[in-house]
């Protein structure tokens, strides 16, 4: 594939027809500010065509006319192939009758934690972090235990490992929600830090729940390590969490891949996502997802150097043009956690310039919990003329604040 493939700007907009959230839903998720002219550069959905062969095979399915049920036989389809991108790209042999197939990543963190925890029980987050797994911890009534992340004066992220030992250690303690790699601090862990957590969580009998969803989107130099690839030991203590929507763009299908070598943790997995009545399957998302992982190796091969690219332009824009704010480099993902501190601005003053005066609509840091004010996340998965935009909106935004100084 070329990588002129991903320079194509598309039209999102409500008369495409495409209902996309990322650019739709701009008006309640920032309800009361003009968004005239703002860029959508938040929710992790990116602004890349799907795959070729993905969009043939949603097509030649949409010509068969049926649309009824679907389930087991299909998601088994895909459950296959999922554990053999899992072989091919990270070296875990996962057995696809460790699978367990559900729409999405979040509802199975959900039902994890009704499942293995109790009204009150502790559930390990490191903040600042993706937002639903505090949301998913509160709303089923469970105490999140934040592992604040320690940040140096470089913006480089490493696990509190002292902190993490005395929370596990507490009675109630029950399940941890690892994010690998990590979202929004861009951290790709190492195996000996997954292995010391591991080893914790194992000492202490706290279930870990390792979100992979980013696990394809990884920058040179560094290399994701699965966590099923840590060792016999860990496994029956492992929940592993993969799906295809992010490296491909197709979240709007739905289809994840929860892979749970315990045969007893997996059942009780199962039963619980069978409790909650979740859909079993639907006719395109396993579909889609299958022939992604079964096909589509050079779309990602191509897809992540284009991103670093993106993400270097702007390492590089902030370094050299926008004093009083800082990046570092992510590891993995195709998000930047942009640092606006040194603005002298207050949290919501920060908020209040990205979308006002920057004319970008970002994640605030505020949503991501512990840790998070004073930064934004932008997500870099967008051509590159609209990146180079959006860089441009945002050094007039900063060049007015020095004005007015």
């Amino acid at each position: 594939m070329d990588s002129s493939y991903f320079d194509l700007v598309i039209d999102r907009s409500l008369e495409s027809g495409s209902y996309s959230h990322k650019y739709l839903s701009m008006v309640d998720r920032y309800a009361g500010y003009d968004l005239d002219g703002v860029i959508p550069m938040w929710v992790a959905d990116m602004d890349f065509r799907c795959p070729p062969e993905v969009i043939d095979a949603v097509r030649e399915r949409a010509a068969h006319g049926l649309y009824g049920y679907t389930g087991s036989t299909l998601n088994n389809v895909f459950l296959k192939a999922a554990a053999g991108w899992v072989q091919r790209r990270y070296g875990w042999a996962v057995d696809p009758g460790w699978g367990v197939y559900i729409p999405g990543i979040v509802p199975a963190i959900n039902a994890a934690i009704q499942e293995f925890t109790e009204p009150g029980d502790g559930v390990i987050i490191q903040s600042p972090v993706y937002y639903p797994f505090t949301d998913g911890t509160v709303n089923n009534g469970r105490t999140p235990r934040h592992n604040i992340l320690k940040e140096d004066e470089n913006g480089y992220y490493t696990m509190d490992f002292e902190g993490l030992e005395q929370l596990a250690k507490e009675p109630r303690t029950k399940l941890l929600v690892l994010c690998n790699p990590h979202n929004p601090v861009g951290r790709v862990w190492t195996r000996e830090e997954l292995t010391r957590l591991m080893d914790i969580c194992l000492e202490n009998q706290v279930l870990v729940f390792s979100d992979e969803i980013h696990a394809d989107l990884i920058m040179s130099g560094h290399t994701h390590i699965a966590a099923g690839t840590l060792g016999e030991k860990y496994l029956h203590n492992l929940i592993a969490a993969y799906a295809p929507s992010k490296t491909f763009n197709i979240a709007g299908l739905g289809a994840s891949a929860i892979f749970v070598p315990d045969p007893e943790i997996r059942q009780r997995l199962q039963k619980r996502i069978g409790a909650n009545r979740l859909p079993p399957s639907n006719v395109f998302g396993p579909l889609a997802g299958e022939v992604a992982y079964r096909c589509c190796d050079s779309y990602v091969d191509t897809l992540v150097p284009y991103l670093e690219k993106n993400i270097d332009y702007v390492d590089q824009f902030i370094k050299e043009q926008l004093p009083g704010i800082k990046m570092r480099k992510p590891e993995g993902t195709y998000m930047v956690w942009i640092d606006l501190r040194g603005l002298g601005m207050t949290p919501q003053q920060a908020n209040d310039f990205m979308i006002e005066q920057a004319k970008i609509a970002v994640d605030f840091g505020t949503w991501f919990g512990v840790g998070g004010d004073g930064f934004v996340r932008m997500n870099l998965a967008s051509p590159f003329s609209l990146v180079e935009k959006a860089m441009g909106q945002l050094k007039s935004a900063v060049d007015s604040l020095r004005s007015e100084a």
